[in-house]
Formats: C-alpha cells, sequence, structure tokens
C-alpha cells in the first residue's frame, strides 16, 4: 500500500527520490538493508525552466556554471508488511545537492554531488555522508532559428562514491542515456525526455530493481523577465519487474526569480 511520500527543495545557481514499496521483511541491521539508491532524482547541470528535465538549449560557451540545492524528502522509501503495517526505511532526508558545467559550443559537461546532512530511519541508524557523484554530458544535435524543435542526446554516469550504508547509493556503477526535445512557444517551452537508465540487478521480495526506461515532462513559463514558474513529471517503468510497486510517477512545481544578472533562486514541491 503506497505511502505518501513528499519533498520540497530550494536552489541557488551563479533540486525526487524513488518511491517504491513491496511486501517484504524490514531489516534491524544496517548490513542487511536493500543495496539500491532509493534518490532518483538528479537536478539538470543546465535546464533553464526546470530542475528534473533537460531541454536541448546551448549553455553560454566557455562559461562555467554553478548550483547549490537543498531538498528535503519525507518518507521517500517505505516497505510495506502483508498486512498492512508499513516501515519507513528512508523517513526524513536533508539534502545537498552540488552542481558544475561548462558548455562549449554545442557540449556541455558537468558534475553533481549530493551530499545527505541527515537520512533518518526507522529500521536503521541515523546517517549523514556523501551520494553516488554523477557525471553528466550533452550533446546539442539540431538547432537554430528555423527548427521546428531543438534536439540534443545526454548521458550521464554514477560514481559509487556513496559513504552511506542505507539505501542512498548504488553501490556500483550505474548510467543513463536520454534523448531530449525541446521547444520555446514565446515564453514558454516545453521540453520531453526519454531515454535508459542501468544499475545493479536487486531483488526485493516482490520487486526487482534493475534498468528502467525513463521518460520526463517539463513546461516553463517567463511571466516577467525577472520572475517564472514551471512544472514537470517524471516516470521510472521498469523493464524487468511485473510488479506495479516498482513503477515511480512524480511531479514538481517550480518557481525561480532573477536576484541579478549572475544569480536565480528557485523553489519546488
Amino acid at each position: 500500500m503506497p505511502c505518501g511520500p513528499w519533498e520540497v527543495m530550494g536552489a541557488l545557481e551563479a533540486p525526487p527520490l524513488l518511491f517504491l514499496t513491496g511486501v517484504v521483511l524490514a531489516q534491524t541491521n544496517d548490513a542487511l538493508l536493500p543495496r539500491i539508491d532509493a534518490d532518483r532524482f538528479r537536478p539538470t547541470v543546465d535546464g533553464r525552466f526546470t530542475l528534473w528535465t533537460y531541454d536541448a538549449a546551448r549553455g553560454q560557451s566557455l562559461r562555467p556554471s554553478f548550483r547549490v540545492l537543498a531538498h528535503y524528502a519525507h518518507e521517500p522509501l517505505v516497505y510495506t508488511y502483508e498486512g498492512g503495517d508499513t516501515a519507513a526505511v528512508l523517513q526524513h532526508v536533508v539534502e545537498t545537492d552540488l552542481v558544475a558545467g561548462f558548455a562549449f559550443d554545442r557540449f556541455r559537461l558537468g558534475a553533481i554531488v549530493p551530499v545527505y546532512a541527515l537520512a533518518t530511519s526507522e529500521v536503521a541508524s541515523t546517517q549523514a555522508g556523501l551520494g553516488d557523484i554523477g557525471i553528466d554530458g550533452k550533446v546539442v544535435l539540431f538547432d537554430g532559428e528555423n527548427a521546428p524543435a531543438r534536439l540534443a542526446v545526454s548521458g550521464r554516469l554514477g560514481l559509487p562514491t556513496a559513504t552511506l550504508s542505507n539505501a542512498l547509493g548504488a553501490r556500483k556503477l550505474t548510467w543513463e542515456v536520454t534523448g531530449i526535445a525541446d521547444r520555446d512557444f514565446g515564453n514558454a517551452n516545453v521540453a520531453l525526455n526519454v531515454g535508459m537508465r542501468g544499475g545493479p540487478n536487486v531483488q526485493l521480495e516482490n520487486v526487482r530493481v534493475d534498468d528502467y526506461l525513463v521518460a520526463r515532462v517539463g513546461a516553463g513559463y517567463q511571466i516577467v523577465p525577472w520572475l517564472g514558474v514551471g512544472g514537470e513529471v517524471a516516470a521510472d517503468v521498469p523493464l524487468h519487474s511485473d510488479a506495479a510497486d516498482a513503477l515511480a510517477v512524480e511531479w514538481l512545481l517550480n518557481g525561480r526569480a532573477n536576484v541579478s544578472r549572475n544569480l536565480q533562486l528557485r523553489v519546488a514541491f
């Protein structure tokens, strides 16, 4: 029986997690916790209107960019027993993501460093530490003033750098390859991402965590030059599981305000 996890975040630039339930027995030993990375949120390095969905716009060439995201999630990973009782494997998660990017012409390279300030659990000890660092690249394939849509492809490697022993960090190399399409409509932008994510194969009773088809759609609207809003929906569709509980569908709403020419503040729920 799914619970209702939720997340709020803020981003400052110079921002959700895998919601998984299953009929399983929660462990009380840290070493026996599921070896999966329950944090499915990977912020974009250079998204203009969204925090999670990539767009195909080029970045400013030869100019580095930086983002700092702080967010909180409530019960992102919950076990459901056969009788209906639940146990929060991850109960409260406080995280900061440090994001850096560098663009050259139609190429962009970036890095995402997740730092968990607090991760509490009903079945394990409270922990803090480093998550899996991501190396992210994007290539713009097709753009221009007369293009019906911009097209790009992105790739990401997740390095097994996590220092926590709970369900934050895959402990093995992960990857994602995504096709990107987006288009501007006046002050609005719509972006679509479709791709594949690969990771370690973990069997959790009736739920198998393995490779996923990923899909994200996002839209943003610039109300005035210094203020905008956006929304996005993301889905992880399991490729090797028959359990409906392995499917994750999440939504995110955001607002953004330009504090100065080179500084933007974003909030999201």
